[in-house]
């Protein structure tokens, strides 16, 4: 009876064990499953006001890229800039051309905030809302 004793603990802790790695491998699965059937969706809009016209587009499709690719894409290639990639500055969108003689460029705006950094470099995140603005200096 004692060796049975001595035995029946280490017995019921190697059960338990066993059947919790058997629930987590289950609640693993269950996840990966569930992980494989769920459907992202992305929301960007890209805004290009040149004091005449302004232009809202759905930017989803380009959550992940970068604000000169959608404007570029946008645009039907409509963009001129000195420069390329991340140091690329956008002189002209949509034949609409920012004067130097009146002291105006093309503004980019991140949620409302005027951008720290080039449309190059910026890469569009889910919600964002990005806007082109010519605006004076």
């Amino acid at each position: 009876m004692k060796t049975f004793k001595k035995l029946l603990i280490p017995l019921v802790i190697i059960l338990a064990l066993g059947f919790g790695f058997w629930r987590l491998k289950l609640a693993n699965q269950n996840t990966s499953v569930q992980n494989e059937n769920t459907v992202r969706t992305y929301k960007a809009n890209l805004t290009i006001n040149d004091g005449v016209t302004t232009t809202s587009l759905d930017a989803s499709q380009y959550v992940g890229k970068s604000v000169l690719v959608a404007t570029q894409d946008a645009t039907g290639g409509k963009v001129t800039m000195t420069g390329s990639g991340e140091n690329a500055f956008v002189t002209s969108i949509n034949d609409s051309t920012a004067d130097k003689n009146k002291r105006e460029f093309w503004e980019l705006f991140v949620n409302g905030l005027s951008s720290q950094v080039g449309a190059g470099s910026y890469i569009i995140k889910d919600g964002d809302q990005i806007e082109w603005h010519i605006n004076k200096f």
